[in-house]
């Protein structure tokens, strides 16, 4: 079987590249630029989609992982977001041949309800969601859409990315390194949504101290209590 990987050498597309290698997959990564070491790669950008057809017309399946992924980017460019994650996608399912299959990495900021999030990010992802189970009705291709949260794990050093940002506030409110112990995986629940719309509705929520090291460091003094 050979499987596509869009957005190969970000942090989780290197763990799925490195997961299908290991199944013994005949592996193609795609990326705007550049190459990933061990693997086929084809260079694509989602906002051309000749590219992403001449990168995906001859697989089985993909891992349509490339995408805008941080919400502040989202709101500095609205609109290059909605081009990327929904253009991107849409770009992909017309590349697919009949028969392959598609897993999407969603987001856990869509509900249930499927209310469009308060911001381009979720918004435009819930809208790939949306065209990947339409494109599927028929049966000509098959899906499996991952609302995912924040993932991290070993070798994630972008302190742009929550998990790490955190550690490294941890680091200097503490003012030395912070141990990380990296567990066997926890069973994972049916669905997480997060949303703090609910909670600024129901509870009149609002944060008032939004700076990371002070929540931190909060956290910190009320765990030693």
């Amino acid at each position: 079987m050979r499987v596509a990987v869009t957005g190969a050498n970000g942090f989780v597309g290197r763990a799925v590249v490195s997961a299908l290698v290991g199944a013994g997959r005949e592996v193609v990564a795609v990326t705007r630029s550049g190459a990933v070491p061990g693997v086929a790669t084809r260079n694509a950008a989602l906002d051309r989609p000749d590219e992403v057809a001449a990168a995906l017309g001859d697989v089985d399946a993909v891992y349509h992982l490339a995408a805008v992924v941080r919400v502040r980017d989202s709101l500095a460019d609205p609109l290059g977001t909605w081009h990327t994650n929904l253009g991107g996608t849409l770009a992909v399912l017309d590349a697919l041949r009949p028969g392959a299959r598609i897993v999407l990495a969603s987001t856990a900021a869509i509900s249930d309800d499927l209310r469009p999030p308060p911001h381009p990010y979720g918004a435009a992802k819930l809208a790939a969601d949306l065209a990947v189970r339409d494109a599927t009705a028929g049966g000509a291709l098959g899906a499996i859409s991952l609302r995912l949260a924040n993932a991290a794990g070993p070798g994630d050093r972008d302190r742009t990315r929550l998990v790490p940002a955190i550690l490294a506030a941890a680091c200097r409110v503490l003012g030395r390194p912070v141990p990380v112990r990296h567990r066997e995986a926890a069973a994972e629940p049916a669905a997480v949504t997060v949303d703090p719309t609910h909670a600024h509705e129901v509870l009149g929520w609002a944060p008032r101290r939004s700076g990371l090291d002070r929540i931190v460091r909060d956290a910190w003094e009320m765990w030693t209590r």
